[in-house]
Formats: structure tokens, C-alpha cells, sequence
């Protein structure tokens, strides 16, 4: 056999081998990504989870490194997060605590990391619709068995709201967090899903989730709804439709608020109770201290992180209740300063325009109500940190995988008509 020969045989090899593997590692990263849906709300799991992401990541490199192709994907959201995180990283030099802040900071890289992953990995509409399936199945199966948990296992009452749902997740706030996050996506696809049964099953799904929002008794989280469901009337011009849905919200406050001064009156006082006004006049508290430390940290902010307050201030009587202001906008301004306050609002504009500002763009009613449903989660995270810093942890991780599907569901038809514009290659094997 001669030279060439060999090396056409020997390079046929390597070249089958390389294709095989980047079939199977293509496999491994879809479902990889279906596993990590699923395992996202619950708190047994969470080890498991993170052995996952690293290891989605890991197998990500290494298909790049074996397909020699190492192009990333542009989104409007690019510059936004990259000065957010290099900010951050900047004002580590005056951060009170420098190793809490700096892992805080890992924190967000990671969630930017998982961004990045779907957004590349997600190329096309099966696998969009592959995630939207998993996140249906994984909300259908976190409100049931956190409807049923609330009364047979925890023995909730609405009468008395000491206890509140958590279903699998860690406590009541990660279980609205991510309820606020999933209803929208189950609303939207109900308008444009033409099987009666999957339809159906959507419609159940969504009563369900709004039953397990309200059994967490989170206030913020019911006027986080209440603004993306003002979002959904809008923008399909069902004014019927939010009156029927303002006035049931309405009615349900009433009903909690005739129950609670029937049983007792809402004294001032520390409670569990959701209706109790302690807890609200507690945060404006450490609110106004933030704002008031926040004139001697105007540029720099005292370290990033939602604990960082606490840790700087921790013998102040203001944090006694409170212990961090209840406002993800008052703690970045407080923890980087004011141009950080700027970045952060910059990406949640830059993620309204990705959703909401795309629906007429996009190339039919499946891309439109996908992209309606989440800018309704843009929305409903926008308006929940005011009340509370949630734009964290496991439930940050869901966030950016959803505006990864934003910025997907299209994908196909923005390459068919930018080219390999749409693409910029950092390395070129």
C-alpha cells in the first residue's frame, strides 16, 4: 500500500472517529439539558445538578476542541452582561468582604455560563420546544405535589398561613420564584397548541401552578403575576380577560383579609403571617438604612452580594428584622455602586427587547406567543425584585435558560438571513 493510500485510510479513520463522537456528545448535551430542566426546582437534587452543569460544560469544550470549531453565538445581551461582570469585578478592590463577594460573583458567571450553553447548544425549534416541553412536565409535577403537599404533609390551612407551600424546592420563595417564571410560558403555549388534549393538560397545568402561587403566601409574587398577567391582556387586547383576572385577585385579597380580622387583628408585631404589616414596615427600614449608607458609597457600592449589608452593618438595629433590604435595586446600588445599579437595569432592558421586542419579528404564532411568554417573565422578575432579591441561585439558572430560548426560538431563520454573520469564530482550527 503506498503512502497516500495509508493516509487517506488512516484519515478516513480519524475523521469516522470525530464524527461519531460529536454525534454522541451532541446527543449527550440535548438531553444533558432536558435532565438539567428537571432537576432544577428540587433541593434533594441540587449536588446532582451541579455535577451535571459541570459536566454539560466539560462535554461542551470538548466537542468544540474535537470539532475545531470554536464559534460563539451574538445575542443583545453580550454587552450588557459582560460589563456588568467586569464591573463587579472592579469594584472587588473596595469590597468589605472580599471572599463573599467574590464567590457571589462565581455565582453569576455560572448562571452566564449556563446562558451561553443552552444558547449555543439550542439551534433550532425541536430543541426549543423539546425545553418548553420539559419545563411543562417538570411545572405540572412541582404544583401538584406542592398542592398536596401543603395539605396532607405540611397541614396548611388558608385560615391560618403559618405554613406555605415549598413542594420540592428548598422554601416558599424559590417555589413562587419559579412558578412566576413557568405560569407565563404555560399561558402562552395554551394559545397556540392545536392537540385538545395537550391543550387541555397546558390549561390544568396552569390552574395548579396558580394554586401552589398562592398557597406560598408571597406578596411579591402575586403582584408579580398580577403585572404578567397585565402583560398577557395587553398584549393580546383581552381587556375581558383582565378584568376577570384583576377582579379575581381582588377578591381573593378580600377574602384573606376578612379571614385574617375575623381570627385577629394584625397587630404590629413579628408573625408568620403574611398579611401581618410587621414584615413590610421591618424592610422600608433597612431599605432607608441602605439608601442613606448608599450617599457614602455612591461609586463603588460596599461589595457585591445580597448578604453583604448584613455583614457590613450587622450591629445596626435596622437589621435586627430585616437583615437586607427586600430590593435587588437598592442592593446592587448599595453593593456596586450606582453605574452597577445602571448595568443591571441595562440587562433587564437589553431582555425586554429579546422578548417583547422581537414578537412582530417573529416568523410565526408558535415564535410569537413563546417570545409574549417570556417577556411576561421578564416582567414578572422585574417587578418581584422589588419586593425581594431573587435574581439568584437555582432559580437565576432558569431565568437564563429561558432568555436562551428567547434569544433561540428563531435561530434558524436569523441564520438563513444573516449568513454566518450571526456568528463571530474566537478560534479557528
Amino acid at each position: 500500500m503506498s503512502k497516500e493510500e495509508m493516509w487517506e485510510v488512516s484519515g478516513g479513520k480519524h475523521f469516522e472517529w470525530r464524527d461519531r463522537y460529536l454525534a454522541y456528545s451532541a446527543i449527550a448535551l440535548r438531553y444533558g439539558l432536558v435532565l438539567l430542566i428537571f432537576l432544577m426546582p428540587s433541593a434533594l437534587l441540587r449536588p446532582l445538578k451541579g455535577a451535571l452543569l459541570a459536566g454539560l460544560a466539560v462535554a461542551w469544550v470538548l466537542h468544540m476542541l474535537v470539532a475545531r470549531d470554536f464559534s460563539l453565538r451574538r445575542t443583545s445581551l453580550d454587552v450588557p452582561l459582560a460589563a456588568y461582570i467586569a464591573w463587579i469585578a472592579f469594584t472587588l478592590i473596595t469590597a468589605a468582604h472580599l471572599l463573599y463577594s467574590l464567590g457571589e460573583l462565581l455565582k453569576l458567571i455560572v448562571s452566564v455560563l449556563i446562558f451561553y450553553l443552552v444558547v449555543n447548544q439550542v439551534r433550532d425549534r425541536q430543541s426549543v420546544r423539546r425545553l418548553l416541553s420539559a419545563i411543562v412536565l417538570t411545572t405540572f409535577v412541582v404544583s401538584s405535589y406542592g398542592i398536596l403537599k401543603f395539605f396532607l404533609i405540611q397541614q396548611g390551612s388558608v385560615a391560618h398561613r403559618a405554613v406555605r407551600a415549598n413542594s420540592l424546592t428548598p422554601d416558599f420563595h424559590w417555589l413562587s420564584t419559579y412558578l412566576i417564571l413557568t405560569i407565563p410560558i404555560l399561558l402562552c403555549l395554551t394559545m397556540v397548541q392545536q392537540d385538545r388534549w395537550a391543550r387541555l393538560f397546558l390549561r390544568m397545568t396552569c390552574v395548579l401552578s396558580c394554586v401552589a402561587l398562592f398557597l406560598t403566601y408571597t406578596r411579591g409574587a402575586w403582584v408579580a403575576l398580577l403585572a404578567e398577567l397585565f402583560v398577557y391582556g395587553w398584549a393580546g387586547r383581552r381587556r375581558l380577560y383582565l378584568i376577570l383576572v384583576g377582579g379575581t385577585i381582588l377578591v381573593g385579597l378580600v377574602g384573606l383579609l376578612l379571614l385574617a380580622s375575623r381570627s385577629s387583628t394584625l397587630s404590629l408585631s413579628p408573625s408568620a403571617d403574611t398579611l401581618n404589616p410587621y414584615t413590610l414596615v421591618a424592610r422600608l427600614k433597612t431599605s432607608g438604612l441602605a439608601v442613606q449608607e448608599l450617599s457614602k458609597h455612591p461609586l463603588m457600592g460596599i461589595g457585591y452580594g445580597g448578604k453583604a449589608m448584613a455583614m457590613v452593618y450587622e450591629d445596626a438595629p435596622e437589621l435586627k428584622e430585616a437583615n437586607h433590604p427586600h430590593n435587588l435595586y437598592i442592593e446592587a446600588a448599595l453593593g456596586t455602586g450606582f453605574p452597577g445599579l445602571i448595568l443591571l437595569l441595562w440587562i433587564f432592558s437589553a431582555a425586554l427587547r429579546a422578548t417583547m421586542g422581537r414578537m412582530a419579528k417573529a416568523s410565526d404564532g408558535f415564535g410569537q406567543a413563546v417570545l409574549l411568554g417570556l417577556g411576561m417573565v421578564v416582567v414578572g422578575v422585574i417587578v418581584s425584585n422589588l419586593f425581594d432579591h431573587i435574581f439568584a441561585g437555582g432559580m437565576a439558572h432558569l431565568f437564563w435558560v429561558l432568555m436562551a430560548l428567547a434569544v433561540s426560538v428563531d435561530a434558524e431563520q436569523e441564520r438563513q438571513k444573516a449568513g454566518n454573520g450571526g456568528w463571530i469564530s474566537w478560534i479557528s482550527g
